[in-house]
């Protein structure tokens, strides 16, 4: 709260969970993470009085600190709380104290050294998947070259800016939410995304649909950010009820076996072999993610991974048929490979 009073002159770092070794902080671990803007740009000094510089998408220690230590920045969003605006930056590891290696993070560092030694024989455009990394799994629309683009349209342009979480004080502040009712409270966040993208937009001069495309996303982006403690206890409380029924509906199959079997359609077409873990794995992501554009994507990577797993079984089925219509002597006497949908699954 100290912090976020200070508005925009505030920075909060915020080492990634994967890199943390605890999960209880001290006081001074605490201010070390929350800069105050220096007269100097670029430095920043912790709650503690330590300097800090952030350059590029790294923050470095320098003075004050015992150990010289350089922080990848894996995601930058600004947040509104407490009456003010201020920057969030999530790190790739803490500026003090121990921590993991995440996976991925050296990989990236040895791209990124790769591409330097060969910069003189032609750049290389980063792929999707490294994007993807560098933003902690969530990938955004892009166009080439303006990978931070949308987001420093919104940062340049303070005015529209502060209108814009002004807008979203005064939701969270006077919106009644009702049970039942949820499709007027998404309809009024989208009235109020829409009018600061429509400002944005005029300001910028952005005449390219593809650009306002990735304009509109991020400022919708940053507002359920905002939102996220006003808006989503109200759909958890409303969904308790439904969610426990089906939990204890699926609670009752003694197997997963057997609740494939109950399945209206399902029998004997050997649903149950498909092996869904990785997909599993993809949604359980969902309840790390913050805004609703996050929740989606981790939910469009798990239909990908179940269309490959049932592929999988799908190939898995046709060579076994193949080898068991070769040990009966050839022809066609095979089972034929089962056809299994991802709405079966």
């Amino acid at each position: 709260r100290r912090a976020a009073s200070k508005g925009e002159a505030t920075t909060l770092l915020v080492p990634c969970a994967e890199c943390l070794e605890g999960e209880s902080f001290s006081q001074i671990f605490m201010e070390t993470h929350v800069l105050q803007a220096a007269p100097v740009p670029g430095c920043f000094m912790t709650l503690g009085g330590q300097g800090v510089e952030i350059k590029d998408s790294s923050v470095s220690t320098h003075l004050g600190f015992s150990e010289h230590r350089t922080c990848e920045i894996l995601q930058t969003e600004s947040m509104y709380d407490f009456g003010s605006t201020f920057r969030v930056l999530v790190t790739d590891r803490p500026l003090v104290g121990r921590y993991r290696t995440i996976q991925g993070a050296a990989d990236r560092s040895h791209a990124a050294s790769l591409a330097a030694s060969g910069a003189s024989g032609g750049a290389s455009k980063p792929s999707n998947a490294a994007n993807s990394a560098a933003t902690g799994g969530l990938s955004l629309p892009t166009l080439p070259g303006q990978g931070d683009q949308p987001l420093e349209w919104l940062n340049s342009a303070p005015a529209i800016q502060d209108a814009l979480f002004d807008q979203v004080d005064r939701f969270r502040k006077t919106f009644v939410q009702v049970p039942g009712c949820e499709q007027s409270t998404a309809e009024r966040i989208r009235e109020i995304v829409g009018d600061a993208v429509r400002k944005l937009i005029r300001h910028h001069k952005l005449v390219q649909p593809s650009q306002q495309r990735q304009l509109d996303y991020q400022v919708s982006r940053n507002t359920y950010a905002a939102l996220h403690s006003f808006v989503f206890p109200h759909l958890q409380r409303i969904l308790s009820a439904p969610e426990e029924r089906l939990e204890k509906g699926i609670r009752s199959f003694a197997s997963a076996e057997e609740l494939v079997e109950a399945i209206p359609g399902a029998q004997g077409r050997g649903l149950g072999l498909v092996d869904i873990k990785s997909c599993s794995e993809q949604l359980e992501e969902v309840d790390h993610k913050i805004t609703p554009h996050e929740k989606i994507a981790c939910i469009d990577e798990a239909h990908s991974v179940l269309q490959r797993c049932i592929a999988d079984s799908a190939r898995e089925t046709a060579a076994a048929a193949a080898a068991s219509a070769g040990a009966g002597g050839g022809g066609g006497g095979g089972r034929p490979a089962m056809e299994i949908t991802g709405d079966d699954v």
